[in-house]
């Protein structure tokens, strides 16, 4: 059977004009002829612009709307289409030209090609352009920074761009900007850098409220307490009111904590799903060991969850962990009556979950793998990843997961492929590397012939890719992969670490990175050899006691996790958070498999420090502060 291909690939080619009116009839936002493109915001869509360059009869008033019209597919990631536009624009006056030089440059970083983007900026003299551009040029020049690893050089640019700005919602934009790339350095390049006595005071504000949130994150109580010090040092120095701060901090100053008394525990003790419901109340039960909470333990398989619920509010009970097959949990959240008054920990999700304010979602989903992956891959800076997952709902599921998250990333484009057996394998990477297979021997004279492989240089090939599988589909991938001669890097899941794989395996998986437990990287502990135990060694029996030991953590800060943006667990399944819609999210940790060892992946993250600005900011046309 031939393999099944099938691309996420959106063909960006210029729209034709009607496309670009359809549906702006009753678009108006206001934009000033005179002031140009250059003094304003992008307020509408790009076929808003588009629409108004064509009406316009005056052709400087038409390059206008064209280059705002890019700016704001920018925003769009229609990055196709802003380049397209961009190369046909025509009798650009000298402010205009430099306006689609910015936008260029901005296009370039979005890209991830600094190198462009810095060549660009080389272009343009600071002191030419106006506030809105030199936000936007100061903005490009942090990105480029960022990427380039120097964060303080980013910090202070961002920092520099304040004074251009007019608005409090633009200065919590650019505060929450500045606050963003703090939150992705690492801890010991800000603690370095707060002791350089050298470093501007408006630098030094952001670094110590940095390294307060870093020290005291896992005591929301202590860092309520540390930031209302700081304000009283540090906020009048950088404006930061509190409607100012940046956003993931506002929680914090009205964060209480919330003390529970009792909870009731909601799993399948019976049935078909008695051993996975057993093993997480024991993780459970042994987290709260040392609390000793009381905890009234309620049989989803025995009970229905309207008796269940009903005793659980005639027993005064508030806290609720569980339920945890899927349709109990579809069940609960479509009752408002049931969960009012309660607080819900759910340990699984159904698809289009609700956000309520009483209920939060916990679970091992293997989806959580597939967007931890994206992640992985899009931080190595591959371009062009191949997701190669069985055919079946499963592989569905982990392909629309991983390609939804790239999208968010970047917009760009990923490779799907799914097959069926070891057959499939070859014919898969062959096409998504754009190798030509030529016979050794042109007379075929050879019965098992050998193949060169030559790049075909009008394909883009794929520059990684993500497996699903289990070990023994895992290792046909990662052997059909290797034999195509490509050194592309092969990610996959959980599913690949097991007590039962030996040496030779490992061997043969050699490079491949796969997310796991933090729990695995201590596999000395005593907590370890714990839990190792009391799941007699089955690794998927381990994964489950963990995940009812964090169970326990995350609803004893379920107001933490809610309230404060950015708090974080580090638990048993990873390190522990919560999106808007209160899903916890799992930062798991990366292995590979090196000379048959198990071992922590290099991690990927941020480490250089002081660097200063780039010269292209020419300090000496405006020391002036607005």
């Amino acid at each position: 059977m031939l393999p099944h291909r099938k691309s996420f690939k959106h063909l960006l080619a210029p729209l034709s004009l009607s496309i670009f009116l359809t549906g702006c009839a009753n678009l108006d936002f206001p934009f000033s002829h005179s002031a140009g493109s250059m003094s304003q915001n992008v307020t509408a869509n790009s076929d808003y612009y588009l629409r108004h360059s064509i009406e316009a009869q005056n052709v400087v008033v038409r390059n206008d709307y064209k280059l705002l019209a890019a700016r704001a597919m920018l925003h769009e990631n229609k990055f196709a289409q802003a380049q397209g536009l961009l190369n046909s624009l025509q009798e650009l006056n000298s402010k205009q030209n430099l306006d689609k030089t910015l936008i260029q440059a901005h296009l370039a970083t979005l890209l991830n090609d600094s190198d462009k983007a810095q060549q660009l900026l080389q272009q343009v003299r600071f002191a030419d352009l106006t506030d809105e551009q030199k936000i936007r040029f100061l903005q490009v020049t942090a990105n480029i920074q960022e990427h380039q690893n120097n964060v303080l050089g980013a910090i202070n640019t961002l920092i520099q761009a304040n004074r251009y700005l007019s608005s409090d919602a633009a200065r919590q934009e650019n505060n929450d900007a500045i606050w963003a790339v703090l939150r992705k350095t690492n801890p010991v390049v800000i603690q370095n850098a707060i002791l350089n006595s050298q470093n501007p005071p408006v630098l030094q504000g952001w670094l110590a409220l940095a390294e307060l949130y870093n020290k005291n994150i896992h005591s929301p109580e202590t860092l309520r307490q540390n930031l209302q010090f700081w304000r009283n040092n540090y906020s009048s120095l950088l404006q930061l009111t509190d409607n100012l701060l940046p956003t993931e901090l506002k929680g914090i100053l009205n964060y209480q904590h919330i003390f529970i008394k009792n909870i009731a525990l909601l799993l399948p003790l019976s049935g078909n799903a008695q051993l996975i419901g057993d093993t997480v109340k024991k993780g459970f039960e042994n987290a709260n060991r040392q609390a000793n909470i009381p905890i009234t333990i309620f049989d989803t398989t025995k009970m229905d969850m309207a008796d269940i619920i009903a005793q659980v509010k005639a027993r005064g009970i508030t806290t609720v962990v569980g339920p945890l097959l899927k349709k109990n949990v579809d069940q609960l959240i479509h009752h408002p009556n049931w969960i009012s008054g309660l607080q819900i920990l759910a340990l699984n999700s159904t698809q289009n979950d609700p956000t309520l304010s009483e209920v939060c979602y916990f679970g091992l989903a293997p989806e959580d793998e597939a967007i931890a992956a994206a992640d992985r891959m899009w931080k190595q800076r591959i371009q062009l990843p191949l997701v190669l997952v069985p055919q079946n709902d499963l592989g569905q599921r982990i392909a629309t997961a991983f390609n939804t998250r790239w999208q968010t990333l970047n917009g760009n484009n990923i490779e799907v492929s799914y097959y069926n057996n070891t057959d499939d394998l070859h014919p898969i990477f062959v096409k998504a590397l754009g190798i030509i297979e030529v016979p050794k021997d042109a007379k075929n004279v050879i019965t098992m012939p050998r193949y060169q492989q030559q790049i075909d240089p009008n394909f883009k090939p794929i520059d990684g890719v993500f497996a699903l599988g289990n070990n023994a589909q895992l290792a046909n991938i990662k052997n059909a992969l290797d034999n195509t001669g490509s050194t592309v890097p092969l990610f996959t899941t959980s599913r690949i670490n097991s007590p039962n794989n030996l040496g030779a395996y490992r061997l043969s998986m050699n490079g491949t990175q796969f997310t796991d437990l933090s729990l695995f990287k201590q596999s000395n502990s005593s907590q370890f050899q714990q839990i190792l135990q009391a799941s007699k060694g089955d690794y998927s029996l381990m994964r489950l006691y963990a995940m009812g030991g964090d169970a326990w953590t995350i609803i004893n800060n379920m107001n933490a996790l809610r309230s404060i943006n950015g708090f974080h667990i580090q638990g048993l399944t990873g390190n522990l958070s919560a999106n808007y819609g209160c899903h916890i999210n799992r930062d798991m940790t990366w292995y590979t498999y090196n000379n048959g060892l198990l071992v922590v992946a290099d991690p990927i993250q941020v480490t250089d420090i002081n660097t200063p600005i780039e010269a292209t900011i020419e300090k000496s046309d405006d020391t002036s502060t607005k």
